[in-house]
C-alpha cells in the first residue's frame, strides 16, 4: 500500500512539474494557444467567399482595328471576369507572358463585321486561359448581335448585297448559292464564321511545353522546409545557450557576437546542402531543367540560403523559450509558404493575398527558381529576387544579434 502511494505521489509531482513549467512559460503559453485561434481565423478569412470574383488580367493588342473589332473590344471590356491592360505590339504581349508579368494575352484584328482573335497564355496558366476563351467567345457572339443592329454596319450590309446581287444576278442558274454564301461572310466575318477565334495557344520553348509542374512543386517545397530547418536550428541555438556555451566563449578573447554568427553561417552553408540535394533529386528524377541563366540559379540558392540563416538568428536573439520559437516559427512558416506561391500558384488566391506576398521570402524564392528554371530567363531576371532575398537575411541575422544583445545573452 505504502509502495502504491509513493508511486501516486511520484506521478502526481511530475505531473505537475510539466503542468507548472508550461504554465510559467508565458511564450510557450501564447504559441500554443493564441496561435491555433489566429491560424483558424485567418485561414476561414482567406477561404471566405468573395462578394465578386477576382478579373483576370489580359494583355490586349489591337492589331488592325476595324468597326468589328472596337465592337468586340467594347464587349470585352464589359466583362467584369476580365481586366484588360492595353499592350501596343503582338511581340511585347509574348515578352509579359514569358516572364510572367501577365497569365493571358488577347490579340484582335478586324475581320469584316466581325473580329478575328488569338488568345496566348502562360503555359502555367491555362486554367485563366479557359476563362478568358469563354469570355472572348461570348463578346465576339455579341459584337456580332450589335452589328446586325448598328446603323453604320447595316448600311454596309445593304451595300455588299446590292454589289452581290449587281455582281451575280441572284436568277441565274448557280449564283444564287453563291450570293447567299457572300452576304453571310459579309454579315460575319471574313471567313464566313461567327468572328475568328483561334484556339488557345500555349507559349513553347524549343518545340516543348515550357511550364514543368515539377520545379515549382519541388522549389515551393525547398522553401518551406528551409524556413523549419531554421526554426530547429534556433532551438538548438537556445539550448546551447541554457547549457552554457555563451558564457564560456565570453571568457576567451573572440567576443560575444562569434556564437550568434557561427550559428548563423553554420545554418546557411547547411541550407546550401539542402538545396543541392533537393535539386538534385528534381534534376535527376523528375525532369526539371535549369533552362535559364545558371549563375542567376545560383545566386537565388544562395539568397534564399542566407535568408534561412538570419531568420534563424533573429528568432533565437529575439525570442528565449525553444517552445516559443516552435510556434511563432512555425506560424510565419506556414503562412509565408501559403500566401508566397510554395504551396500552390499565388495567382489561385485573392487579390489582398497577392499583394501581401510581396513582403515575403517565399516569394521572392518561387519567383527567382520559376524564372531560372523552367521559364528560362535571363540573368537579370534573377537578380531582383536574389538581392531581396540575401539583403532580409542579412537584416534579420543583424536583428538577432541585437535582440541577443539586448536580452544580455
Amino acid at each position: 500500500m505504502s509502495r502504491s502511494t509513493d508511486a501516486l505521489t511520484a506521478l502526481y509531482w511530475l505531473i505537475r512539474k510539466d503542468v507548472v513549467r508550461f504554465l510559467s512559460d508565458r511564450n510557450g503559453l501564447f504559441a500554443s494557444v493564441a496561435m491555433p485561434v489566429i491560424l483558424g481565423a485567418f485561414l476561414g478569412t482567406l477561404f471566405a467567399p468573395d462578394d465578386e470574383p477576382n478579373p483576370v488580367s489580359v494583355a490586349f493588342v489591337h492589331e488592325a482595328p476595324d468597326n468589328g473589332s472596337r465592337r468586340f473590344e467594347a464587349e470585352l471590356r464589359k466583362s467584369k471576369a476580365v481586366a484588360l491592360v492595353d499592350v501596343i505590339t503582338a511581340d511585347a504581349a509574348r515578352d509579359l507572358l514569358r516572364r510572367g508579368k501577365q497569365p493571358v494575352a488577347v490579340l484582335a484584328r478586324g475581320g469584316g463585321t466581325s473580329a478575328e482573335v488569338r488568345i496566348l497564355t502562360d503555359p502555367s496558366r491555362t486554367a485563366e486561359a479557359d476563362i478568358v476563351r469563354g469570355m472572348v467567345e461570348a463578346a465576339v457572339y455579341k459584337s456580332l448581335a450589335t452589328g446586325f443592329t448598328d446603323p453604320a454596319s447595316r448600311a454596309e450590309n445593304t451595300a455588299g448585297l446590292a454589289l452581290l446581287l449587281g455582281a451575280g444576278g441572284v436568277g441565274e442558274p448557280g449564283k444564287t448559292a453563291d450570293v447567299v454564301a457572300g452576304l453571310v461572310g459579309q454579315l460575319t466575318g471574313s471567313d464566313g464564321g461567327l468572328g475568328a477565334v483561334t484556339a488557345v495557344e500555349t507559349l513553347e520553348r524549343d518545340g516543348r511545353p515550357a511550364y514543368n509542374t515539377y520545379a515549382h512543386n519541388f522549389s515551393g517545397m525547398l522553401c518551406m522546409f528551409l524556413l523549419f530547418f531554421g526554426i530547429e536550428q534556433a532551438k538548438a541555438r537556445l539550448d546551447e545557450r541554457a547549457l552554457g556555451l555563451d558564457r564560456r566563449v565570453a571568457m576567451a578573447p573572440v567576443g560575444r557576437v562569434l556564437p550568434r554568427l557561427a550559428s548563423g553561417l553554420a545554418t546557411m552553408l547547411l541550407a546550401l546542402a539542402i538545396s543541392a540535394a533537393v535539386f538534385a533529386v528534381a534534376i535527376g528524377g523528375f525532369g526539371v531543367e535549369i533552362r535559364g541563366s545558371i549563375p542567376g540559379f545560383v545566386l537565388v540558392v544562395l539568397g534564399q540560403a542566407a535568408f534561412a540563416g538570419g531568420f534563424s538568428m533573429a528568432l533565437s536573439g529575439w525570442i528565449a523559450s525553444p517552445r516559443a520559437v516552435q510556434g511563432a516559427g512555425s506560424a510565419f512558416a506556414l503562412i509565408a509558404s501559403f500566401l508566397g506561391g510554395a504551396w500552390m500558384p499565388s495567382f489561385m488566391l485573392p487579390s489582398w493575398c497577392q499583394g501581401v506576398a510581396i513582403f515575403l521570402p517565399t516569394r521572392w524564392a518561387t519567383e527567382g527558381f520559376a524564372a531560372t528554371t523552367w521559364r528560362g530567363l535571363g540573368l537579370e531576371a534573377a537578380l531582383l529576387p536574389a538581392g531581396i532575398l540575401l539583403a532580409l537575411g542579412l537584416a534579420l541575422g543583424a536583428l538577432g544579434i541585437a535582440g541577443a544583445r539586448r536580452a544580455g545573452a
